[in-house]
């Protein structure tokens, strides 16, 4: 089965994050092999937090990592600092 890498970068948005994590979920309990990061581009409204209290609360954070940035570097950096995070 192949395995799939899902970035979500937040800003500000993390409702909407959430609702995409479940999208996302639907897709894994439909037997898709994946994972997910999450990624908070230092948003500084709360965010961090409402999204670790969604993955602790939820099964999706079972494989889902929060990835909280200490400043917002944009959309690009923040898909790449996803990426170098699963490469170590």
């Amino acid at each position: 089965m192949t395995e799939i890498l899902v970035v979500i970068v937040n800003y500000r948005t993390a409702s909407l994050a959430e609702k995409c994590l479940q999208a996302v979920a639907r897709e894994r309990a439909a037997g898709t092999n994946l994972f997910a990061i999450l990624v908070d581009g230092s948003s500084g409204d709360g965010s961090a937090a409402q999204l670790r209290a969604f993955l602790a609360a939820s099964n999706i954070g079972d494989w889902t990592e929060l990835l909280t940035l200490d400043f917002n570097g944009g959309f690009g950096w923040a898909n790449n600092q996803a990426i170098l995070y699963c490469a170590h």
